[in-house]
């Protein structure tokens, strides 16, 4: 083997490297933006829901409607728990979204609380 031969050995392993290196952070952005639009859909689904249960507590008697407002109290705290997996942009959409929820769970007579960031 002479020199030319190792050098050009030694380039197409660091072309591979390089290449394998970009590929690798492709990789990683990709699947993080996968996990940031699959908690955003969560949180879509969440908010649908806890607004169809507000919706219901109209036509509920006064004991129901502690337990409806019980099952609303845990809906916003798993609320805030995936929120808290989302960056200050896309987490400031599900905060508007939240405090639209409690006006209208307020609306309807339920005590709700939102999440709050201190």
């Amino acid at each position: 083997m002479d020199f030319s031969t190792f050098i050009i050995i030694v380039i197409v392993l660091a072309m591979v490297s390089a290449i394998g290196s970009v590929l690798w952070w492709v990789l990683l952005i990709y699947l993080g933006l996968q996990a940031w639009r699959r908690i955003a859909k969560q949180l879509d689904v969440q908010a649908v829901d806890m607004q169809r249960l507000i919706r219901q507590a109209g036509s509920v008697s006064v004991p129901q409607r502690k337990k409806l407002e019980g099952a609303l109290s845990i809906q916003m705290m798993n609320f805030q728990q995936r929120m808290r997996e989302l960056d200050n942009v896309h987490r400031q959409r599900y905060e508007l979204k939240a405090s639209e929820i409690q006006s209208m769970a307020a609306s309807h007579g339920l005590s709700v609380d939102i999440p709050s960031w201190n």
